[in-house]
């Protein structure tokens, strides 16, 4: 049986699931399994990944993702430098609408449930992207490992960062077929979620029939289309209800219900509680 390893043997910090690291092995890897996310960056050296079967040559410049519970292995090692860092996928939740709005990241971070039982993502940084990638890996391994005052807050903020370059420098489109282009398409949820978003005409600008384009995304993202974007609109009206004094009603039409009644039953359907308990119970702060 594999060895599984689990956040809590990674991290450094108890209420922290986080951890990065500068590695320089050796020796081969045995395959293993870990309850996290893996996102590895190769500094020199070589060696021969595989990931779920999948085996391919690592070598200076080379990124790759694994997901959670897939199998990995290392062999023919020969002085592989890395950085490695595990994340909970919670990490990925977090992002802002606007690297969310990026095909890269959708690419490269999102799409795990497509990819299990397959060889994880990987691509190849050009030099000029190497070269400010490593920067703030050094950046962001200092801040973990000196634990300095607001070293959290610090350390999500490079992570962002470093997810950003690396969205903005993945050709999705180009390298992953079906992929790339629900990866577009996504994106583009992600940033005119609040408008009407017609789905057949989002399947014909990927050129995808509709019911091929609603069944890959189902399968990537475990919901329909349009469940997706009603999640988002939710998460934004529970950001209006925290953050400003508007109307239910208002809050419902700014973010993308035209029914406050609607709106109403969904909210509680999905959080157990009426948007007016859900104000009253949290901290706000009104406009």
């Amino acid at each position: 049986m594999d060895t599984c390893f689990h956040m809590r043997q990674m991290a450094k910090y108890e209420d922290f699931n986080f951890s990065v690291s500068r590695l320089t092995l050796n020796a081969d890897c045995a395959p293993h399994q870990h309850d996290f996310n893996e996102l590895e960056i190769i500094l020199g050296g070589s060696a021969i990944n595989s990931i779920n079967g999948f085996a391919f040559p690592v070598g200076t410049g080379d990124l790759f993702v694994i997901g959670r519970e897939a199998r990995h292995e290392i062999r023919q090692v020969d002085a592989l430098e890395l950085y490695n860092i595990a994340y909970d996928a919670s990490a990925l939740r977090s992002c802002n609408e606007d690297l969310r709005g990026l095909p890269g990241f959708h690419t490269l971070f999102a799409l795990d449930a497509l990819y299990a039982g397959r060889s994880g993502i990987r691509m190849k940084l050009n030099p000029a992207v190497f070269a400010k990638v490593k920067t703030l890996l050094e950046e962001l391994h200092a801040e973990y490992t000196n634990g300095e005052a607001g070293f959290r807050s610090m350390i999500m903020c490079d992570f962002t960062r470093l997810l950003l370059i690396l969205s903005r420098n993945c050709e999705s489109g180009e390298k992953a077929g079906s992929i790339g282009k629900i990866a577009h398409a996504c994106a583009y949820i992600e940033r005119e979620y609040l408008s009407d978003v017609n789905i057949g005409r989002l399947a014909a600008s990927v050129f995808m029939s509709e019911r091929h384009f609603r069944r890959l995304f189902g399968q990537i993202y475990g919901m329909s289309p349009f469940a997706y974007i009603l999640s988002l609109r939710l998460a934004y009206a529970c950001q209006l209800l925290r953050t400003t004094g508007q109307s239910i009603t208002d809050i419902a039409m700014a973010s993308g219900f035209s029914d406050d009644n609607y709106f109403t039953r969904y909210f509680k359907q999905k959080t157990g509680t009426t948007p007016g308990r859900y104000r009253s119970d949290g901290p706000k702060n009104p406009a």
